[in-house]
């Protein structure tokens, strides 16, 4: 009986088998292709540079979302400015029409 068993069985295994040796292969390609795009041969190196390279990664991130803060405050600082300059170019408009105002009066009173 189990003999039977086992027979009834071998097909699935042999399929089972064939995923694996298929799955192992894409596996072996797909390492040789990572060593040579990385120029390297040994899996410590390349978990060294891998790493590296990670961190460094990690620290140009972090210093790009700096930047991005900064220039965020920069773009706020900038907008006040120019609120800022908007109002005293009023405010100068204002005066001068008050300029203006006062010497029509004095030129009047003088004439």
């Amino acid at each position: 009986m189990t003999t039977l068993l086992l027979c009834d069985r071998q097909p699935a295994i042999r399929a089972a088998l064939e995923v694996d040796k298929r799955t192992l292969n894409q596996f072996k390609e797909a390492f040789e292709c990572i060593q040579e795009v990385s120029d390297e041969k040994e899996v410590d190196s390349m978990v060294k540079s891998f790493s590296a390279k990670e961190a460094e990664n990690f620290a140009l991130f972090n210093y790009i979302t700096e930047l991005d803060g900064q220039i965020e405050e920069l773009h706020e600082e900038l907008g006040l400015v120019r609120k800022e300059i908007s109002e005293l170019q009023k405010q100068e408009e204002e005066e001068m029409k008050e300029h203006d105002q006062t010497m029509a009066t004095l030129e009047v009173c003088l004439s």
